[in-house]
């Protein structure tokens, strides 16, 4: 019941005690910033099946903004093969991403359940739904902090799951009052 209120009342809710384990979460956010870290060049190898789900540069109206991108790999497992080899991944980086993202689709597939069964939605399955895989990185500075790092949005996506970055905030949700409210990261 407190999930459906949530999703009536503000649209997001934080998923805590859940199966994704710690260690693995950590690991992929070094990987991610070692990503995020590799030459432009690199990263712009980084292509999907769809417009704007592989390598996203910063642009004029998200200049603080960048992202890699995967989109549906647990339906094929040339997609992972070939961000993989897009963006020269060892092994053992391939093994995280590969846990991380079977982990979190597996995460997803438990909310979405839940939120329909909250509904009174029952008999279907989301394992087998598509999704798109985002590592995103907001480079900020003293002299831009308080800037916003994207336009106001809704995602597109029937759901969205965030990592917390433990020692950044700046995300905001609008209320039932149309007021913008933090999101404080959670430590």
């Amino acid at each position: 019941m407190k999930l459906r209120e949530a999703c009536e009342r503000c649209g997001c809710f934080r998923i805590i005690n859940h199966t994704v384990p710690e260690t693995l979460m950590a690991d992929m956010k070094l990987l991610s910033k070692y990503l995020h870290e590799l030459p432009v060049e690199m990263k712009k190898l980084n292509k999907s099946v769809f417009p704007e789900t592989g390598y996203r540069p910063p642009s004029e109206t998200s200049p603080f903004y960048e992202s890699l991108g995967l989109y549906d790999l647990h339906k094929d497992p040339q997609v992972l093969h070939d961000f993989c080899t897009q963006l020269a991944v060892s092994p053992k980086q391939r093994e995280t991403i590969e846990a991380y993202t079977e982990a979190i689709h597996e995460l997803a597939a438990s909310v979405l359940q839940k939120m329909a069964e909250s509904l009174g939605v029952v008999g279907i399955d989301f394992k087998d739904w598509p999704f798109t895989f985002r590592s995103i990185k907001y480079s900020f500075n003293p002299e831009n902090i308080g800037s916003a790092g994207v336009p106001i949005h809704t995602d597109i996506g029937f759901l969205t799951l965030l990592q917390d970055d433990e020692k950044v905030g700046g995300l905001q949700m609008i209320d039932h009052s149309s007021s913008f409210k933090d999101v404080p990261p959670q430590s």
